[in-house]
């Protein structure tokens, strides 16, 4: 097995825009769930003032990664490169010819979160496409119990 490859600018380029665009939609599509959550967590906080009762004024919610700009930097200096090849390690074909970033499972951890439940989910929805198809594809019921995270107070409740 070699440890570097010489590979085509223009096929490169294509395999990396198209990962690229993936990595965007997902991205959008988790921050769209974030927001809707995060509105939600709100709501609850507030209908729990109006009410009189104990309101819980922090959300902890991990925001969505996006980490488009380091597909766009790889494919700038792809555009960059004077020749019509490129010889590329075994490292960075993972990374950019199978989508296999350092930050993969860091991303369909945190963004897989958001996504589940949504309609008009890619099919390839991460770079670690595999884990986060098994994700979306389970129903996991909310309990109460992790719907909602009561935090001790601190002084008088607001």
């Amino acid at each position: 097995m070699p440890d570097e490859v010489l590979v085509d600018k223009t096929e490169l380029l294509g395999v990396l825009r198209t990962n690229r665009d993936r990595h965007r939609e997902v991205f959008l599509k988790a921050q769209q769930g974030f927001r809707e959550r995060a509105i939600a967590e709100l709501d609850r906080s507030l209908a729990d003032a109006r009410a009189g009762n104990d309101v819980r004024l922090a959300v902890h919610l991990p925001k969505p990664e996006d980490h488009t700009e380091d597909y766009d930097r790889e494919i700038r200096m792809l555009e960059m490169h004077q020749e019509p090849t490129v010889r590329i390690r075994a490292q960075l074909f993972d990374q950019i010819v199978m989508d296999r970033w350092g930050w993969s499972a860091s991303f369909a951890a945190t963004n897989s979160a958001y996504l589940a439940g949504l309609a008009g989910l890619p099919s390839s929805c991460s770079p670690a496409r595999l884990a986060c198809q098994r994700e979306h594809s389970r129903e996991r019921p909310r309990s109460a119990a992790t719907a909602e995270h009561p935090r001790p107070r601190r002084g008088r409740a607001g």
